[in-house]
C-alpha cells in the first residue's frame, strides 16, 4: 500500500516502505475474495479500484501518485466519499500537476501522466526503468542550471561517471548548452521506451528468484560497458597533480558550493510548493463572476483542496458554502437524470417528483419555488426515511437558503425600479396627471398579485384614487 502515510524517512535520509498489511493478506489466500478492494483509495491504481488483482504496475501507479501529491499538495484526485474517489479514479483524467505547480519541468509532467495512465500498459514498467527516467531528467535540469561554469582545472565532471564531461588534457571545456539539455530530456523518454532496465544501486536489494529483474541489470550493464570514456595521455602525473592537491583547496571548494546548493533547493522548494490558503481562496473567488452552474461545478477540485488542507482558515466558512452549493447542484442533475431515464413520472417516489417539481419552478417563479422547498422540508423532515429521504430534505433546505438568498437581491433590485417610477409619476402628476396616471394603472397591472409589491401597488392605487379625485374636480370646475 505505497501512500505518503507508509514512506518513513530515516535520519539517514533513505526511504523505507512500511505497513505490509495488505501484501500479508494478499499472501493468505483465506483472508481474501475475489473482487475485493483493497488499498488506499486516493493512491490506488485503477485496477485495483475494479477489483482485479494487483500486479507490479499497480505500484508504479502508486508511486506516481505520491509523487504528483509531493508537488501538488494533494492526491490526484480528491472526494467527499469513497465512491466519489474511486469513480474519478476510474473514469476521470487527473489535473495536470503544473495547474497546482506551475514550475514543474514539462519533462516530469509528462512522466506523471505516464504513470498514472489508466492502461498499466502505457505506464512506465518497472521500478528501475523509474528510476533512470528520473536520473535523466534530474541530469538533464542539472546541467541547464551550471551552463556557463567555469572551472579552473582542465577537468570538468559532473556526478560519477566519467564519460560526462572529462577532458583531455589538450582538450578545451565543452559546456551543454540550453538546446542540448533539452535533448537530454528527450533522449531520456526515447531511451526509457527502449530499456526497462538502469542503474541498479547497492542500496537496492534484488530478488534472485525474478528473471526479469536479472535481465533488467544485464542490460543496464551492458549499456554502461559501451559508453565511450576519454582515455588519459599520461596517468603519472595526473596522480602527481592529485597528491599536491592540499586539503584546504579541497574544502574550499566543498564550501564554496554550500551556498549554490542552499539557493538552488531554495528555488525548487519555492517554485515547486502547493498555493497557500490566500492564494487558494483568491483563484476560487476570482472565478465566482461567472455564476452559472457549470462555473460553480468546475470550482469543485480547488473547494476541495482547500477545505482539506486548511480546516483553521477564515476562509473556510465561505468556502464550506460553496461547496454545498457545489454538493446541491450535483444533486439536482443526479434527479433530473433519473427522471430523464424514468419512463414515466410514476417511477418517481413522492418526494422525487415533489423535488423535481420545485426545480421546474425556479426558473420561472423564485417565490412558488420556494415555497414548495418548504413544503417539503415541513412534510418530510420528521419522517424517519432512509438515507435517500434525509439527502432530499438536506437538498430542499440548500435549495431554500439559496432561493431566500436570490429573492432579497431580486426583490431589492425591483422595489428600486418601481420607487423610481413612482417618483416619476409624483412629478408628472400637476402638470401631466394623464401620464401619471398611466403609470399608477401600469404598476397595479403588473404587480397587483406580487407579495413582495404589496405596499407600491397600495400607494399606486391611492394615488391614482387621489389623482382621478382632481381631475374630476377640475373638470366640474370648468363645466
Amino acid at each position: 500500500d505505497i501512500k505518503p502515510a507508509n514512506l518513513l524517512l530515516t535520519s539517514e535520509e533513505q526511504i523505507k516502505l512500511s505497513d505490509f498489511g495488505i501484501a500479508k493478506l494478499f499472501g493468505n489466500t483465506h483472508m481474501t475474495a475475489d473482487g475485493g478492494i483493497l488499498g488506499t483509495a486516493d493512491y490506488m491504481s485503477p485496477e485495483q479500484a475494479m477489483g482485479q488483482p494487483a500486479t507490479p504496475r499497480c505500484d508504479i501507479y502508486s508511486l506516481g501518485s505520491v509523487l504528483y501529491a509531493l508537488l501538488a499538495g494533494r492526491p490526484p484526485f480528491v472526494g467527499k466519499s469513497l465512491p466519489e474517489v474511486i469513480h474519478k479514479l476510474r473514469y476521470d483524467a487527473p489535473y495536470p500537476v503544473r495547474r497546482f505547480a506551475p514550475d514543474t519541468p514539462e519533462a516530469l509532467e509528462q512522466l506523471l501522466e505516464s504513470l498514472l495512465s489508466k492502461d498499466p500498459q502505457d505506464r512506465v514498467p518497472t521500478a528501475i526503468a523509474l528510476a533512470h527516467r528520473l536520473q535523466q531528467i534530474r541530469d538533464a535540469l542539472t546541467i541547464s542550471t551550471s551552463n556557463g561554469d567555469d572551472s579552473p582545472h582542465g577537468n570538468v565532471t559532473h556526478g560519477n561517471s566519467p564519460h560526462r564531461g572529462s577532458l583531455q588534457p589538450d582538450s578545451t571545456p565543452d559546456f551543454l548548452t540550453q538546446d542540448s539539455a533539452l535533448r537530454h530530456l528527450r533522449q531520456a523518454d526515447e531511451l526509457a521506451s527502449r530499456e526497462t532496465a538502469a542503474m541498479p544501486s547497492d542500496n537496492i536489494p534484488v530478488q534472485e528468484s525474478s528473471a526479469s529483474t536479472h535481465s533488467e541489470l544485464r542490460t543496464s550493464s551492458t549499456h554502461r560497458e559501451s559508453i565511450p570514456a576519454f582515455t588519459q595521455v599520461s596517468p603519472q602525473p595526473a596522480s602527481r597533480h592529485v597528491r599536491r592537491e592540499s586539503g584546504w583547496q579541497r574544502w574550499g571548494a566543498a564550501l564554496a558550493s554550500v551556498p549554490l546548493l542552499v539557493g538552488l533547493s531554495a528555488i525548487v522548494y519555492w517554485a515547486l510548493r502547493p498555493p497557500t490558503a490566500e492564494q487558494l481562496a483568491s483563484r476560487i473567488e476570482s472565478q465566482l463572476d461567472d455564476d452559472s452552474p457549470d462555473a460553480i461545478l468546475h470550482l469543485e477540485s480547488d473547494v476541495n483542496l482547500f477545505l482539506d488542507r486548511f480546516p483553521n482558515d477564515p476562509h473556510r466558512e465561505s468556502i464550506e458554502d460553496l461547496s454545498d452549493r457545489i454538493d446541491a447542484l450535483k444533486w439536482e442533475r443526479r434527479l433530473i437524470l433519473r427522471a430523464r431515464q424514468m419512463h414515466s413520472a410514476t417511477d418517481l417516489s413522492a418526494l422525487e417528483q415533489a423535488l423535481l417539481n420545485a426545480i421546474r419552478l425556479k426558473d420561472t417563479d423564485l417565490s412558488n419555488a420556494a415555497s414548495h422547498f418548504q413544503a417539503i422540508v415541513d412534510v418530510y423532515e420528521s419522517t424517519d426515511g432512509d438515507s435517500e429521504t434525509a439527502h432530499g430534505v438536506a437538498f430542499a433546505r440548500r435549495q431554500l437558503e439559496i432561493l431566500n438568498a436570490d429573492i432579497h437581491s431580486w426583490t431589492e433590485t425591483r422595489l428600486e425600479l418601481l420607487h423610481a417610477k413612482m417618483t416619476r409619476a409624483e412629478s408628472l402628476a400637476t402638470d401631466h396627471p394623464q401620464e401619471a396616471a398611466a403609470i399608477y394603472r401600469g404598476i397595479l397591472v403588473l404587480y397587483a398579485d406580487a407579495p413582495w409589491a404589496a405596499d407600491i401597488v397600495q400607494q399606486a392605487r391611492s394615488r391614482l384614487q387621489g389623482l382621478s379625485q382632481h381631475v374630476n374636480s377640475e373638470n366640474a370646475s370648468d363645466n
